[in-house]
């Protein structure tokens, strides 16, 4: 996911893997992580955004077959066209959508996640950007200004 080095520049989603004993979640990161990153006894599986072959080049992981399958389902926009990054943010959003696994719940115990496609694909490709950026980023952010208040009783 991350080159031969690990230092490589990549994005992943990891979710809960069906054989896990845990509940199904999903996050993301731009790190190497633990393949038991949902807990002890319970495995994680990742989809990065890119993989690297042996002789250290970049092959987008979500395929021209992929796209092509969005675009179908959308339609082609010249002005702003569907990108392999924007269908990642898609799928990173429609992840976390707690009616997607309230609906699918017994699915996502037995199988590899399916996705489907929600009206509105940028809606959701913006929400899953947004939320992308929040997790992966939270480190960096400004702390909330907080001003304690002492109440005596």
């Amino acid at each position: 996911m991350f080159g031969d080095e690990g230092v490589s520049e990549n994005l992943f989603l990891a979710f809960t893997d069906p054989t896990s004993q845990k509940p199904f979640m999903v996050m993301c990161g731009d790190m190497p992580f633990d393949m038991h990153l949902v807990g002890a006894a319970s495995g994680a599986s990742g989809l990065p955004l890119y993989r690297f072959l042996t002789d250290g080049s970049r092959v987008e992981n979500i395929t021209d077959w992929a796209l092509k399958q969005f675009e179908k389902a959308y339609g082609k926009n010249k002005a702003k066209p569907i990108t392999k990054d924007a269908i990642f943010h898609y799928v990173y959003g429609v992840l976390h959508d707690p009616t997607y696994r309230e609906k699918y719940a017994q699915n996502l115990k037995r199988e590899f996640p399916r996705l489907p496609f929600y009206p509105d694909f940028w809606s959701w490709a913006d929400w899953g950007d947004k939320l992308m950026r929040l997790h992966i980023g939270f480190e960096t952010v400004d702390p909330w200004p907080l001003a304690r208040v002492e109440r005596s009783r």
